[in-house]
C-alpha cells in the first residue's frame, strides 16, 4: 500500500526527524510513558520535538478511536514517508497503548446495586460462603502489545 496523503501536509511529513535521538529516547522510556499515560493524556518526556509529538499523538488517538470500528488499525497510514524501523516500532506502540487504555476504560465491571444490602443478598441467594464475592481490582494496561490480547473479552 502506498501512503496517500494531502499534498499540503508534505512539509510536516518529511520533517518526521527520522534520525533524531528522541525516537530512541521514547523507546528507552516506554515503561514510564505507558505508566503515566491515560486515555485523555499521552505522557511524552519533555524535549521531544513537536513533529515527533504530532505523529505519536495521532497514533495514540487512532488507537483509542479504533474500538468503535470493525477494521484493524492501518499502521502504514500512521507512518511518515520512508519510515525507519524505530519510528514504526514507536508509532505502533503508541497506537497500541491508546487502544489498550481505551479498552481498560470501557471494560465492564460488576458492582453490586447500591439499593441491595449485603444481608439481603445473603438471605436471598444462599451460598456456601458467608460473604459476598467482591470484584477484583481491574488490571492496568501496561503498554506492552504482548499483553494486549489479555484485555480483549
Amino acid at each position: 500500500m502506498s501512503n496517500s496523503r494531502d499534498p499540503m501536509d508534505t512539509d510536516k511529513l518529511i520533517n518526521a526527524l527520522p534520525t533524531h535521538p528522541a525516537w530512541q529516547q521514547i523507546l528507552a522510556e516506554w515503561g514510564v510513558i505507558s505508566a503515566q499515560s491515560t486515555v485523555r493524556h499521552f505522557s511524552l518526556p519533555q524535549g521531544i520535538p513537536r513533529e515527533i509529538r504530532a505523529y505519536l499523538a495521532r497514533a495514540h488517538s487512532v488507537g483509542k478511536a479504533s474500538l468503535g470500528t470493525e477494521s484493524a488499525i492501518d499502521f502504514e497510514n500512521l507512518y511518515p514517508p520512508f519510515v525507519t524501523n524505530i519510528q514504526a516500532q514507536v508509532i505502533e506502540e503508541a497506537a497500541s497503548l491508546g487502544q489498550g487504555l481505551a479498552l481498560e476504560i470501557n471494560k465492564p465491571t460488576i458492582l453490586p446495586h447500591p439499593a441491595i444490602k449485603e444481608e439481603e443478598v445473603k438471605t436471598s441467594y444462599p451460598t456456601s460462603s458467608s460473604r459476598v464475592a467482591q470484584p477484583s481490582e481491574p488490571e492496568k494496561f501496561d503498554g506492552n502489545r504482548a499483553m494486549f490480547g489479555h484485555f480483549l473479552t
